[in-house]
């Protein structure tokens, strides 16, 4: 009997406190403490060639801004990819055809 009594208080009490809290919260919705605003999410970033930081085509300039670092690191990778294991020409030849232009 002692448990069942402990229990059902505990629930009351936690009844109370999500009321107050339910309660609490419109009359800050209705007061204008809170702004009920929609925000509406940004649009996705797209990956496009660049038109303003490019040497060849800018596939780097693009992936660089794409994926916010600095383009000259993009550049060093797709030498290093290049030199090193062959790939980083095709990689970039492929990404010249594959990614579309950005309007400007």
């Amino acid at each position: 009997m002692l448990i069942y009594l402990t229990l059902t208080s505990n629930i009351s009490y936690l009844i109370s406190h999500i009321s107050y809290l339910i309660s609490y919260n419109f009359y800050l919705i209705t007061h204008n403490s809170i702004s009920m605003e929609i925000i509406e999410p940004d649009s996705p970033k797209r990956l496009k060639r660049s038109n303003i930081d490019k040497m060849l085509s800018g596939v780097c300039g693009g992936l660089a801004k794409y994926l916010d670092v600095d383009s000259t690191i993009i550049r060093l990778a797709f030498a290093f990819a290049a030199v090193f294991a062959g790939t980083g020409i095709l990689i970039y030849l492929i990404m010249w055809i594959i990614m579309p232009k950005e309007n400007f």
